[in-house]
């Protein structure tokens, strides 16, 4: 009963909130069609704005009079001031404006003249209006209230104006448009218009209509368009300069959701411009939002957002769910008696079936049964209950007596008796089941009758491999040692080539720096044998001055006899010089002949010197020889000791390997006595199943009889 409340009960619940859901969707999507709907009307209301200040803007730049009155404007210089004459026609042209600006509630409106220089201006303001004009230093403005005209008194001067520029920096405009700027921090509707006026031409003697100046005016939406739209749509309107709120009828939202607008281009237009829908949440409420952004020409500069209270939307969903909540309470309680009855009908031999089925669970005895005496369905349920009952008794008495001869090794019974569904298949497994088990053992008992075999031959293999390979293995070592052996001695050869080929070339550095101490030796020989030469020409030179002396010597002394006793002490000296002369001309002698014998000992000392260079030579290729040949064998030496290095290894490898052979050969020995030991194990306990009697031939000579005894093996 519980259960088909619960089901009832979540039905209905299930109901109430997909049927919800549909309904907050549905007013959701009527609440985008509202905000699109009112979205529709402020851009209506925003075209007919701009028709209108254009066409204000217009009005001003064609009231009577203004282009003769700002041709004579043009062709005065106010930085010589300004005589009663143009007061009176700047104060005109105020006026004029002024007039058309309070009539059509202009915020601001001005006059520029064609090169961009303010003329007139006015400032309309809650209670009171500033207008006027610029002067060489200052303005020249009047403040009116509404309905006051102008006079005299109400002109003064003030020297700053911050609300309009004096000088426009844009591009001049040369027909009416209108677009969205700013004032201040407010969003508006900026309008142009250019003034034109009938200009003198000298050159054709005519008058052309020429652009003299435009007229500028500007709307702001602020609290008045605001909650004029609010009412019009019945939404919250808000306006924000970039994000911030400049005029709304909602003080909480100060500044814009976390939003992007797209880029746009020149030619944008309000009526294009796509809006952008999204919910928000102001003072823990939730709004559906529609936003419109605003641009002056391609910059950004605001938006207008509408939105409106997504409670109203869910008023609707709550009555429906009300209404809901009330049908399926009124359900429950009409279900309720009902299923009350119709639950103790069903449930009471439900609940005694329950009990027998929790009996036979404690106490696995299936001869429990279900006594009921009704004919309705829990009679038939409880008969067929019974009779299920029945089957599974009879088939697992059977079953325990199959399976008891089994565990006594009897292969040879099977189940019997006539079973339907999965009784008479599980009869059939079962009798499967000890057929292939019988057949298992049969092919065990051959194939444990060949492993036995195969082992004791594998044991005696083993065995005889096991003595071979250590026999190999005590081989492998000598021979290993004498390799060993030789790799020693090729070492040394090897180092003792080394040695000598260091000594032949320490002999070889040797012998050439004999061979350059001959060669500086020879140098220096033939250096004084050069120097000789000299020697020998410098005492040639001797000997002729000795000889020269000595004639003037005696012409000296022949000069003295002439003289007589005053030549006397000439004389003297004439012999001394004559003897001088006589002393170097023998010691001159001497020399040359020293010199020409030391000659010949420096040629011949020359000539042995190159002999000595020859044999100095000879024994230094013969050095270098024996060198190159010593090297060869220290390279042969090495390259033999390399190759019983790899000779070595490769026989450590092979000892290893015989190694691990001589121990996996033991260890095959062992497992295959095991093997031998584990297959007659096998056999006995294959002796204790009894199979139906078949005849099988395992191999020559060899034969299994199963004659529903024990297992009878013959052997050779």
């Amino acid at each position: 009963m519980s259960g088909a409340l619960g089901i009832v009960a979540m039905t209905m619940i299930l109901s109430s909130v997909i049927i919800s859901i549909i309904i907050y969707r549905q007013n959701r999507e009527t609440s985008y069609g509202m905000l699109e709907q009112t979205m529709n009307i402020i851009r209506d209301d925003l075209l007919s704005k701009t028709n209108k200040i254009l066409r204000h803007t217009q009005q001003i730049a064609d009231s009577e009079n203004l282009g003769v009155s700002m041709q004579f404007i043009n062709e005065l210089n106010i930085d010589d001031g300004l005589d009663y004459t143009a007061k009176t026609v700047y104060q005109e042209i105020v006026m004029s404006l002024y007039t058309v600006s309070r009539t059509a509630n202009l915020a601001k409106s001005a006059i520029y003249s064609k090169d961009g220089r303010l003329m007139t201006f006015v400032i309309l303001r809650e209670n009171d209006a500033i207008l006027g004009y610029p002067l060489r230093m200052g303005f020249e403005v009047a403040v009116l209230k509404p309905g006051e005209s102008s006079k005299v008194s109400s002109w003064k001067t003030v020297d700053v104006l911050e609300d309009f520029v004096l000088n426009y920096e844009g591009e001049i405009p040369e027909h009416g448009t209108v677009g969205f700027g700013t004032i201040g921090h407010q969003v508006a509707l900026v309008s142009f218009s250019p003034i034109k006026a009938n200009v003198y031409n000298k050159e054709t003697d005519t008058f052309d209509k020429l652009q003299i100046g435009f007229a500028t005016a500007i709307a702001p939406l602020g609290d008045t368009f605001v909650k004029r739209m609010s009412k019009l749509t019945g939404t919250h309107i808000g306006v924000f300069y970039e994000k911030s709120l400049s005029s709304g009828t909602m003080a909480e939202y100060q500044k814009l959701s976390d939003v992007s607008f797209d880029e746009v281009d020149q030619n944008w237009t309000v009526q294009d411009q796509e809006a952008k829908t999204s919910d928000v949440t102001i003072a823990q409420k939730r709004f559906f939002q529609r936003i419109l952004p605003l641009y002056a020409n391609t910059q950004y500069i605001g938006a207008i957002a509408t939105l409106y209270s997504s409670d109203k939307a869910m008023e609707n969903t709550w009555q429906i769910i009300w209404i809901l909540c009330g049908v399926s309470l009124g359900c429950i309680l009409i279900v309720l008696p009902i299923s009350f009855f119709f639950s103790t009908s069903i449930a009471t031999p439900l609940v005694k079936m329950s009990k027998v089925l929790v009996k036979v669970e404690e106490t696995g005895d299936f001869s429990h049964r279900v006594e009921v005496k009704t004919k309705d369905e829990t009679g038939l349920i409880s008969n067929a209950f019974n009779a299920l009952m029945d089957s599974l008794q009879s088939a697992l008495e059977n079953m325990n007596k199959v399976m008891k001869s089994v565990a006594n090794g009897d292969l040879s019974s099977s189940v019997q008796g006539d079973y339907k569904g999965e009784l008479e298949d599980l009869k059939n497994s079962t009798n499967q089941s000890i057929s292939i088990l019988a057949q298992t053992i049969s092919k065990v008992a051959i194939a444990s009758d060949k492993v036995n075999l195969s082992a004791n031959e594998l044991n005696s293999s083993s065995h005889t491999l096991a003595s071979g390979t250590t026999e190999q293995a005590a081989t492998l070592e000598e021979i290993s040692s004498s390799m060993n052996e030789i790799g020693s001695q090729a070492k040394t050869n090897s180092d003792n080539a080394n040695e000598v080929q260091q000594l032949i070339r320490s002999t070889i550095d040797v012998v050439q720096q004999g061979n350059m101490q001959m060669e500086n030796m020879l140098q220096s020989m033939q250096q004084i044998s050069s120097t000789s030469d000299e020697v020998s020409k410098i005492i040639k030179v001797i000997d002729e001055i000795a000889f020269q002396t000595n004639l003037l010597a005696l012409n000296a002394a022949v000069e003295a006899a002439r003289a007589g006793k005053y030549g006397k002490g000439f004389s003297v000296v004439a012999d001394e010089v004559r003897n001088l002369a006589a002393r170097s001309a023998e010691a001159a002698k001497n020399t040359t002949g020293l010199i020409e014998s030391s000659l010949k000992q420096v040629d011949s000392g020359v000539q042995n010197a190159d002999k000595t260079a020859d044999v100095l030579r000879q024994i230094t290729e013969g050095i270098e020889k024996s060198n190159n040949l010593i090297s060869e064998i220290s390279t042969a030496s090495k390259d033999q000791n390399s190759g019983v290095a790899e000779i070595n290894e490769g026989l450590s490898q092979v000892n290893n390997v015989i190694q691990q052979n001589s121990s996996i050969s033991e260890q095959s020995a062992a497992a295959s006595e095991e093997l031998s030991s584990l297959s007659t194990k096998l056999q006995t306990l294959l002796n204790k199943f009894r199979l139906k009697e078949e005849k099988m031939i395992i191999g020559p000579a060899r034969q299994i009889e199963l004659e529903g005894k024990e297992i009878v093996t013959s052997r050779n």
